[in-house]
């Protein structure tokens, strides 16, 4: 358990709210309407407090699959930008081990991992402003690049399409002369396992996303879908609309009708003013005018009316200390001791 906050001012979820008893209520709604049992997932959007889909959330899905009962039908309802590729792909096959009928409702967005975990599912349902998104992969781990002026330890993503366009790029400057010059320099930038990793990370996405998808679409060609997803939309950050989802990949997607919107939109603004999306975690904004003080940010989210919430949660003890700057002007130098983090289960 987490150490208790003196200032609980910045707790952000409890055991028992008007805002958790709320969030309850709108999911027992939605699995009345859609004939299922409700599963929440979200991840956060926190600039400075943002989270991933990670391995350990897997875990946290068997106690509220547990809680179906007789019930044969999953709406799992997902906000996230993305994670762990293999990650994704594990809790959308746990979940199919419960459930014979599986759908994913996106209020807002389910990108990278997200998607991928969508295409796993007999539909999406999807409102007029959700999005999903690119799936092609990047690698993480210390063997990375470091990135300049971060901390020693810090190293960016290597996307697998990026180095998958320089090849290609490349390839094509050179007519397909030199490309052993041209593979030995770039492993001057990027380390040889890295590379590695990028193309086993590659393949492995498309072979996961094909095996999903004959949920939606069987054994229909997935060729088109694939190498869209995969790496033809032009960048990651691209936006597939429900329209675009359904009419070109060929998606089974279902527009939310009126009842829906309105249970999904509110959902939205309860999870996400909780987590506090639209506030970035700025020293100095969470500070005020206070010299030190205790915060708690709720970062994951799985939630289920029958199971109660799994929070993983990040607490610390942030500070601010003025010092004398070179130029002999007063400039505030911030602290953040961390406390604790980790899940706590909410009954």
């Amino acid at each position: 358990m987490f150490n208790k906050p003196t200032d609980t001012s910045h707790v952000l979820n409890k055991p028992d709210t008007p805002v958790t008893r709320a969030r309850r209520e709108l999911l027992t709604k939605i699995g009345e309407l859609r004939g299922s049992t409700a599963v929440l997932f979200v991840t956060s959007d926190r600039d400075g407090m943002s989270a991933r889909i990670t391995h350990d959330c897997v875990d946290q899905f068997v106690k509220h699959l547990d809680g179906l009962g007789d019930s044969k039908k999953v709406s799992l309802v997902l906000h996230t930008r993305g994670g762990d590729t293999l990650a994704g792909w594990g809790i959308a096959n746990l979940i199919r081990q419960y459930a014979d009928d599986v759908e994913v409702l996106v209020p807002s967005r389910a990108h990278s991992a997200g998607t991928l975990m969508g295409l796993g599912a007999n539909r999406l349902v999807m409102t007029r402003n959700a999005t999903l998104g690119p799936i092609d992969p990047s690698v993480q781990g210390p063997l990375n690049p470091p990135i300049p002026g971060a901390p020693p330890d810090s190293t960016m993503n290597v996307s697998a399409e990026a180095v998958n366009g320089y090849v290609a790029f490349a390839r094509q400057v050179t007519d397909g002369d030199g490309m052993g010059d041209v593979m030995l320099d770039l492993a001057k930038q990027i380390h040889p396992l890295v590379l590695g990793d990028v193309y086993r990370a590659r393949q492995q996405i498309r072979d996961l996303a094909g095996r999903l998808l004959i949920h939606q679409i069987g054994d229909a060609d997935k060729t088109a879908i694939l190498d869209f997803l995969c790496g033809d939309s032009g960048s990651h950050d691209y936006s597939i609309f429900r329209d675009e989802a359904r009419d070109r990949l060929n998606l089974v997607v279902e527009d939310t009708d009126e009842t829906l919107t309105k249970l999904l939109k509110d959902l939205h603004a309860n999870y996400a003013g909780q987590m506090k999306f639209a506030e970035p975690f700025l020293p100095d904004a969470v500070l005020g005018s206070k010299q030190q003080m205790t915060y708690t940010c709720d970062r994951v989210l799985v939630e289920s009316p029958a199971a109660g919430a799994d929070c993983y949660r990040t607490a610390g003890i942030i500070s601010r200390q003025t010092v004398q700057g070179p130029d002999g002007a007063q400039q505030s130098r911030f602290g953040n001791q961390s406390l604790v983090e980790g899940w706590e289960h909410f009954g």
